[in-house]
């Protein structure tokens, strides 16, 4: 029950830090549709989202059932915790040195290395026998969830029509 407290509070928390942030800069309202058209015109971004969806549903039909592979296998509760614990913990300091990554390696590269780790996780669940070894593979889901989803906002707001994009200096050519 405890962890339902300690997340009520992370969110009252990141309410509170998120209300102090200063707002910068002017308020302009768009389209969703109109901005919709605009990218679909992009051959190049339909490509992208096409092959995104694809990375995606592969990541997400893993992912639903990697609990149920773990417990099957006669793996515990607390392992399957584990198990998420390990691709956060590995997940989120990749997200933040992101830029730094893309800089000396490409964006496209990390893009292409996140959904090959995808791959290689989704293999080697399947040919797992015994518990310990889904925890192991748990590794691969942090790097591969963070390269493919802050190398696909990178990906598309550098590649955006005008207007559609960050306004930011881009991490990725």
């Amino acid at each position: 029950r405890s962890i339902f407290w300690v997340y009520a509070a992370a969110l009252v928390a990141t309410a509170a830090i998120a209300l102090s942030l200063p707002r910068t800069g002017s308020v302009r309202s768009a389209s969703v549709l109109r901005g919709a058209a605009h990218l679909f015109r992009s051959r190049e971004l339909v490509g992208f989202l096409g092959a995104a969806l694809i990375v995606f549903t592969a990541f997400n039909g893993v992912s639903w059932f990697y609990s149920l592979a773990l417990l099957g296998l006669g793996g515990s509760g607390s392992e399957v915790g584990l198990v998420w614990a390990v691709g956060a913990t590995i997940e989120v300091p990749l997200m933040f040195l992101y830029p730094r990554l893309a800089r000396r390696f490409g964006g496209g590269r990390l893009l292409v290395a996140g959904a090959t780790l995808f791959a290689l996780r989704a293999i080697l669940s399947a040919l797992a026998t015994e518990p310990w070894m889904l925890i192991a593979i748990s590794a691969i889901e942090g790097p591969s969830y963070a390269l493919v989803f802050v190398g696909g906002v990178d990906y598309v707001s550098h590649r955006a029509p005008q207007g559609l994009a960050r306004s930011e200096e881009h991490t990725s050519e």
